[in-house]
Formats: structure tokens, sequence, C-alpha cells
């Protein structure tokens, strides 16, 4: 899953690094991989180790997308980009509640998510509504997201793929 999604977002992205728990995990898929500086910190973690990677390049946007996506579209990519400004520190698609593991973030927020990292929650929301950031609707394919975690949601969206072909 993870390199079906890099050969996509490669079509989009000046670049694709992978954070992961140990430096050089998906070297074998060809994949630049550095490892978490917050192990075990879960997404906000990930996030702060991906924007000082950025921030070492320069400052500027980087978009985060977990690898547990089945289904996302380039088009999404384009649409975000399309929002950022100087005004804003994120953007991301929200309906009823911020999707925040696909979305932009600009290096600028480090610090505010640095301290997020210290609050017990953690959550990726909490962030988005302590910066400057841009909410979109979803997309009209939005719908057809699967993100997949288990045997079970594998099986799932086997399943719905199946289902979606007929």
């Amino acid at each position: 899953m993870i390199q079906r999604l890099a050969i996509l977002l490669a079509s989009v992205a000046e670049s694709i690094t992978v954070v992961a728990e140990r430096d050089r995990k998906y070297e074998d898929l060809g994949l630049a991989t550095i490892a978490d500086t917050v192990p075990g910190l879960g997404p906000l973690g990930g996030l702060i180790t991906a924007l000082e990677h950025r921030r070492a390049q320069g400052a500027g946007w980087l978009l985060l997308c977990a690898c547990d996506w089945a289904e996302i579209s380039t088009t999404w990519v384009d649409e975000l980009v399309k929002a950022t400004d100087d005004k804003v520190d994120a953007v991301a698609f929200r309906d009823d509640r911020w999707q925040p593991l696909f979305a932009l973030y600009h290096t600028r927020l480090l610090p505010e998510a640095a301290r997020q990292l210290r609050c017990p929650s953690r959550r990726m929301s909490d962030l988005l509504d302590s910066v400057a950031s841009r909410a979109l609707p979803p997309p009209p394919d939005w719908h057809m997201t699967w993100q997949i975690n288990t045997q079970l949601d594998r099986s799932r969206y086997i399943e719905w793929k199946k289902c979606a072909r007929r």
C-alpha cells in the first residue's frame, strides 16, 4: 500500500519521504525513510518529524498522507494547494470533523505542534484548531476513501472493490 501511495503522489510532489519507527525501513521499496524523532506519539509525532525534515530543506509546505489510505486522488492535492497562502498554516478537508491525515502543513506551525505534543490528547484536530487553518469541504469522491489498519478492514475493502466494479 505504501509503495502504491508513493507512486501516485510522486506525480504531484517534489519528493516523497516516509516517517517510520526506524531509518531506512522502506529502503527496499525504493522509498526514502526517516526515523520518527518522537517515537510512539502517533500522527502528531510523525508530523513534527516530517516538518523538521522539511524545514531543514527550507521553510514551506508539506503534504501529510497517512500510509494506510487505500483510495486517494491526486486532484485532492490540487484542491489543497489552491487554498494555500501566507495567511494560513494548514489546509485540510473538513466535514463534521477535520480530516488531518491527508492535509497540507506549513513549517511555521512547528512550535505549536511541539506545544500540542505536550498535551495529553495529542489530537491532530486540536492542532488544526489552534493554528490558522483553512477548512475545505471534502471532494465529491471523498466517500470512496478507505483506511486499512486491520485484516478485517482489508477484507471489507476488497469486498467493496468487487461490488464497485459490478
